[in-house]
């Protein structure tokens, strides 16, 4: 017993070690990128480790992707942060072919960059996530909309439909031209994505369902008068697997617009 006592820490020790030696990371995050007539996109990260462990971590590596709308990989690239650095991300100056209208944007911290001794200390933080903004906007930043990510990706593919979600956010009728959703499938395979619109009796006013691609993006647009006499309109849906609610841009009749993570 006596021996027991002194090689379970031991034995501890070593398990820890071994672990350590795997890095606690989530899969990458990911949000939708729009590249059209009036929008662009760009994305902010940042070595958050070195906030949370500054004594222990300095620089980390990154790895950033983009895929179009239909999942196909548009480029893939590695990039360097310093101790409390951060970077802003414009996927054209990664990538000088025509960009995609729409795509998915990924980032997660590179795991066979990290050392030892980082992989060591950052399992105190427990499993990490990575983590950036999103911000959409006009060629002249007249209009604006800043978002967190979404989702991990892959999510894990499920039978059936989800649990019903729908957003808090309420739209307003009269005081827009149109509302736009972008939807995201983020499962490694083909999925049929669906969006409703309700109204304040929680009656369908609206709806499109589309088949999406593994990785792809679609893009849903209703006018005012598809919104019918309604006051008020809020989204909803039945597809989602994970946090890939979709981004929502109100339009309005002056030719601004706001967006949010719905």
């Amino acid at each position: 017993m006596i021996i027991k006592d002194l090689l379970r820490p031991i034995y501890r020790a070593l398990l820890e070690i071994k672990d350590s030696q795997k890095g606690r990371l989530s899969p990458p995050v990911t949000q939708i990128f729009i590249n059209d007539e009036t929008r662009r996109t760009s994305f902010s990260i940042t070595n958050y480790p070195s906030f949370l462990l500054p004594s222990r971590i300095g620089k980390v590596w990154y790895e950033i992707s983009l895929s179009d709308q239909d999942g196909n990989k548009v480029f893939s690239k590695d990039i360097k942060l310093a101790k409390y650095g951060s970077m802003e991300i414009s996927p054209e100056r990664f990538y000088s072919k025509k960009l995609p209208n729409r795509g998915l944007f990924f980032a997660n911290i590179k795991e066979s960059k990290l050392s030892f001794v980082q992989k060591f200390h950052l399992r105190k933080l427990g499993r990490l996530t990575s983590h950036f903004y999103t911000l959409y906007h006009s060629a002249d930043y007249s209009n604006l909309a800043m978002v967190h990510p979404q989702t991990v990706a892959p999510v894990p593919v499920s039978e059936g439909k989800s649990n019903f979600w729908y957003s808090q956010f309420l739209i307003k009728v009269s005081s827009i031209s149109s509302i736009e959703l972008f939807q995201m499938n983020p499962s490694p395979r083909k999925a049929d994505l669906n969006l409703i619109v309700m109204n304040m009796d929680g009656k369908e006013v609206i709806s499109s369902e589309e088949s999406v691609p593994a990785f792809g993006v679609r893009n849903v647009k209703f006018d005012r008068k598809m919104l019918g006499e309604n006051e008020y309109v809020y989204i909803a849906s039945d597809t989602l697997r994970g946090n890939e609610k979709p981004i929502l841009f109100s339009h309005y009749p002056d030719g601004t617009y706001t967006a949010l993570h719905t």
